[in-house]
């Protein structure tokens, strides 16, 4: 990376992308914590508590079969994130909403 730097006067957008690592999938129960914890503060207990369980039957349901694909994507992709919204993972992902609310 310090020799692109040094050959290039005008540095681009997405210059070093191949030279950073790709972003590992986080745990799903990090991902679930901070879900709770951004939509807390705009709950009162009721719904907050609702939340939890929905978020909670999710982690033990179709929550852990869907990590597992994202795990399995970011071994064969550099970009795990990439090209969901359209495709299949889209409508899965949306199904799933249908189911928990």
């Amino acid at each position: 990376m310090e020799k692109q730097m040094l050959e290039s006067s005008e540095e681009r957008t997405f210059q070093y992308q191949d030279s950073l690592p790709s972003l590992p999938v986080p745990p799903l129960e990090e991902s679930l914590s901070k879900y709770l914890d951004a939509v807390k503060p705009f709950l009162n207990q009721e719904e907050y508590q609702r939340t939890e369980d929905i978020v909670k039957k999710f982690e033990n349901g179709i929550g852990k079969e869907l990590h597992q694909k994202l795990l399995e994507r970011a071994k064969t992709r550099r970009n795990w994130r990439k090209g969901y919204k359209g495709g299949h993972y889209h409508v899965e992902f949306m199904r799933t909403l249908q189911v928990l609310t």
